[in-house]
């Protein structure tokens, strides 16, 4: 009985049981990493750094699944131990089958979350090609900001793009920088305009398109943990109000960046309404 029991857990079972302990000890590890991250942030003003601290956050995150996978670490539990024992044989016979449909069930998240944000990169990009060119003379982002370079994004590269398909500006960056306004926008006074455009230059310049790209790496993996999909939305937001910041510089500067964030806003309420 024990021979057979041994050769019941040869090594392709006892990986399973290894990634049931890996799957454990790694969501552990993200619930402590965001708790902690979360904690921290609250004695953080400055929302630059607190922007900072989610980045370091999700890069622990992906060392974490690193480290558990390829370096050794200690074990919960030997399956190779004592199989003789009734109790403990079906322990571990429980433990593999669990194992197994954890893996298979978490495989599947990754490739349909996997299989999503490709798809929804494709569309971006194809999005992108059906967007029109602003005309400078209409709008220029050297005319409104300037045409300095920071953290290594040229104002003067940047793609402003326009299109009658969305109400809300965003920026986009993979091989080349975007930023993609509303047709409405240009109908906008230049000074309200231009807060718009800097809130979207700083996404850039801040390099917030590589640390999304990071975070929805770190969604795949943890597709199932409701803490990373927080952190992701703390992250988001935390990203948002240090563009506000950046965007503004006097009081006069938030009354006139408020104007149009509010009519913004009232255009996107007119377009949800049926």
């Amino acid at each position: 009985c024990s021979q057979g029991s041994n050769r019941a857990v040869g090594d392709k079972p006892i990986i399973a049981v290894q990634f049931l302990e890996l799957f454990c000890s790694v969501s552990m590890q993200a619930m402590l990493v965001v708790s902690i991250a979360y904690w921290l942030g609250r004695f953080i003003e400055d929302d630059k750094i607190r922007c900072h601290l989610w980045t370091v956050c999700f890069v622990t995150l992906l060392l974490s699944v690193l480290t558990a996978a390829i370096l050794p670490h200690r074990r919960f539990y030997f399956p190779g131990e004592q199989l003789a024992h009734p109790i403990k044989v079906e322990m571990i016979s429980l433990q593999l089958q669990f194992g197994r449909m954890l893996f298979w069930v978490w495989l599947a998240g990754c490739l349909v979350s996997l299989g999503l944000f490709i798809r929804r990169s494709i569309q971006a990009e194809a999005f992108l090609r059906e967007c029109r060119f602003v005309d400078p003379d209409v709008v220029s982002l050297k005319r409104l900001i300037g045409s300095e370079q920071h953290s290594g994004v040229d104002r003067k590269e940047v793609c402003l793009v326009s299109t009658a398909d969305i109400v809300s500006p965003f920026c986009w960056q993979f091989h080349k920088p975007y930023i993609v306004i509303p047709e409405s926008l240009l109908l906008y006074d230049e000074n309200e305009l231009k807060f718009i455009l800097k809130h979207e230059l700083a996404h850039l310049q801040t390099g917030h398109p590589l640390q999304v790209f990071l975070q929805r790496i770190v969604e795949i993996i943890f597709w199932f943990h409701p803490m990373v999909w927080w952190a992701s939305r703390s992250s988001a937001l935390a990203r948002e109000f240090m563009c506000d910041d950046q965007a503004v510089e006097s009081k006069s500067d938030i009354v006139c960046y408020l104007k149009a964030l509010l009519r913004i806003a009232e255009e996107t309420t007119r377009a949800d309404q049926p």
